[in-house]
């Protein structure tokens, strides 16, 4: 059909052969294209391979859709289930060339959401296979954005989490938390004063260990100091003598 409308060769001609060989080829890199694209999406990879057809003349596309597109895209989603699940390492990899990809399961993380420590586990599970991604840093900190309306303490540990995959980036953005999340999470100039003294330690030593148990204290009740005055002791000392 195809040579018979796009070339008007006839059937016993070398041309003729020459042509339905190269054509044919041309339709199983279709048909592998489609195959490819399937793979792609079960793997959720957002990028496709161009599956335009070379050949526009109406008939032959609407042909070429009917009896062959449409019975392979059929077949496929049919078949999807035979697909095997990407193991450990090819998630790596799928993630270090796909940067964006930990999106879609971050998407689920959320609408699945039922307490911070669950969240924390599987955003550390997610960040595990993206540990070769260079913008995990971005997982961690959409992840404290999430959270910060749930539980204060997971926020702030997310968020230097956030901080220390930054520092290993090439460029070292230092995101901020914006305002609106800010003041949820500290109720007074004093807290947030506490934390930006704790990032600050933490850009400068990297010492986790240390960051997170300072965190801890952030939202902990704050003892008054006492001020002794002695000048205020002497003089009643004085008026107790003379009283004597």
């Amino acid at each position: 059909m195809i040579i018979v409308l796009e070339y008007n060769y006839k059937k016993d001609s070398l041309n003729y052969t020459y042509t339905f060989e190269s054509i044919q080829s041309e339709i199983f890199n279709h048909l592998l294209k489609l195959c490819e694209n399937n793979i792609r999406e079960f793997y959720e990879i957002k990028r496709r391979v161009n599956t335009d057809f070379k050949y526009t003349n109406p008939e032959i596309s609407d042909k070429f859709s009917k009896k062959i597109v449409s019975k392979a895209e059929s077949f496929l989603e049919n078949h999807k289930h035979q697909i095997l699940d990407a193991d450990y390492r090819t998630n790596l990899i799928l993630n270090e060339t796909h940067t964006n990809r930990w999106k879609t399961k971050f998407e689920l993380i959320k609408a699945d959401y039922t307490n911070a420590v669950s969240f924390e586990r599987e955003i550390e599970r997610l960040a595990e296979v993206n540990v070769r991604n260079p913008s995990v840093d971005s997982l961690y900190f959409e992840a404290s954005k999430f959270i910060s309306v749930y539980d204060k303490n997971a926020s702030l540990r997310l968020y230097i989490y956030y901080l220390d995959k930054d520092l290993d980036s090439q460029k070292f953005d230092k995101r901020q938390l914006n305002k609106t999340i800010q003041k949820s999470l500290f109720t007074n100039a004093e807290q947030f004063a506490e934390f930006e003294s704790i990032v600050s330690a933490f850009v400068q030593d990297r010492d986790m260990h240390a960051c997170l148990e300072k965190l801890e204290k952030i939202y902990l009740p704050k003892r008054k100091k006492i001020v002794i005055d002695t000048r205020a002791i002497e003089q009643v000392k004085r008026l107790d003598s003379e009283i004597a």
